[in-house]
């Protein structure tokens, strides 16, 4: 194991986006277990590319949530000053963020994915998806932003919720089923787990507070992990693009079928 006394570790922390509270409160434990392994860490508040980050830093740890910390714009930052950074790299961080590149990716990698469009919020292309439909911002990290349609006026008070993010926004077929996630690291296999909350989709703010009981609600499928599993294959093929290494954590719903 890493010996990280007095090894100095930036915590960068904060944000300029949406989900700037979480990323302080991930900070903060973070910044409490490495102390008690003797790093010398440094909390880093970042706002925006105007940050400082010590000379003597051993490695910049990257907790920003979302928008700036998971889009490759601070990996492009760190790399460009020549500091080691935790966290996937640029180009495998600005396409995994972006749910319209990464759909292309899991469609060429034979990854099962709803039939969507990508629609521009001032109304002026015909919808493609019928309802029941899915709203998101292509470009916003966990769920914010995101709306399941079942009617017009949802869709249209989605669109409007939409525009604040952007002129386009993703639309997807609604898949009925159980919401998972699916953890993949390297050549051990996968583990599934439902979010049993009684809750038919997990918003922003009930996801950060599952988090924090340490997904105390999320159990494993019977059996514990099953690499053969639907989802978990599906995770694996995705998990052989070629901008994916190593690991990854997948979110996604498993219909009846």
């Amino acid at each position: 194991m890493l010996d990280l006394t007095n090894k100095k570790i930036a915590l960068l922390m904060g944000g300029p986006g949406s989900e700037r509270q979480v990323s302080l409160k991930t900070a903060e434990s973070v910044a409490e277990a490495l102390r008690s392994k003797g790093a010398d860490v440094v909390e880093i508040d970042v706002n925006g590319p105007d940050f400082e980050v010590p000379a003597d830093t051993f490695i910049a740890m990257n907790l920003i949530h979302g928008t700036f910390g998971e889009d490759g714009q601070i990996q492009a930052i760190l790399e460009e000053r020549g500091f080691r950074y935790t966290g996937a790299g640029v180009a495998s961080s600005r396409v995994a963020f972006d749910k319209v590149l990464s759909k292309e990716c899991f469609i060429a990698a034979s990854v099962p994915t709803p039939r969507s469009q990508n629609y521009l919020t001032d109304g002026s292309q015909p919808l493609e998806i019928g309802l029941p439909l899915v709203v998101k911002p292509p470009r916003e990290g966990s769920s914010v932003g995101v709306h399941i349609c079942h009617d017009q006026a949802q869709f249209d008070a989605a669109i409007e919720d939409a525009r604040k993010f952007g002129k386009d926004t993703l639309i997807e077929d609604y898949v009925a089923g159980k919401e998972l996630t699916v953890g993949i690291l390297g050549d051990l296999g996968a583990a599934d787990h439902p979010h049993r909350t009684g809750r038919r989709f997990l918003r922003h703010q009930q996801q950060v507070s599952m988090d924090e009981r340490h997904r105390q609600n999320a159990l494993p499928l019977p059996g514990g992990p099953q690499p053969r599993s639907h989802e978990s294959c599906a995770g694996r093929r995705a998990e052989g693009l070629p901008l994916l290494r190593h690991g990854s954590l997948w979110s996604c719903r498993c219909d009846a079928a």
